[in-house]
């Protein structure tokens, strides 16, 4: 089978950009999790209360009663767990160039016994580096904490 190595490198990184959008849309889920929507979008009053625990705090002096602190759950988690920051792609096979000057690759798998044709394959690897997540759940977080 041979493809034209263009046309691998485009598809191989469509695919991967589709991959990293579906890990993005995941994660944006994910994150709402640690948020009860409240109100309705008809009266415009809806908003998203975080999902807190409570915690008691020790007096710094040792004296006293403990504190108790409401801590929104969504600070206490760590929210790049899923991310692709690179994908490496290793192919083995045969390169060539057709009438057009385009190269082709012939990713056909090599023969077990190391014939010949394996002198003339080639190994190719890709890598496709992806963004950094946004900083929007950092920056809500960041705020969040402060109220803290």
């Amino acid at each position: 089978m041979q493809i034209e190595l263009s046309r691998l490198i485009t598809a191989t990184g469509q695919a991967i950009s589709e991959a990293q959008r579906a890990v993005a849309a995941h994660a944006i889920e994910n994150y709402f999790t640690y948020f009860q929507k409240t109100g309705s979008a008809e009266d415009g009053m809806q908003a998203y209360t975080p999902n807190t625990a409570h915690i008691l705090i020790p007096p710094v002096d040792g004296s006293g009663a403990p504190a108790r602190v409401s801590v929104p759950l969504v600070t206490m988690a760590h929210h790049n767990a899923m991310g692709l920051r690179d994908v490496r792609i290793k192919l083995s096979g045969a390169a060539a160039v057709d009438a057009d000057e385009k190269v082709l690759l012939d990713l056909t798998p090599s023969t077990p016994n190391g014939t010949a044709d394996a002198v003339h394959r080639t190994e190719l690897e890709l890598c496709f580096r992806c963004d950094e997540p946004p900083e929007g759940a950092a920056r809500v977080n960041t705020e969040m904490n402060k109220l803290l």
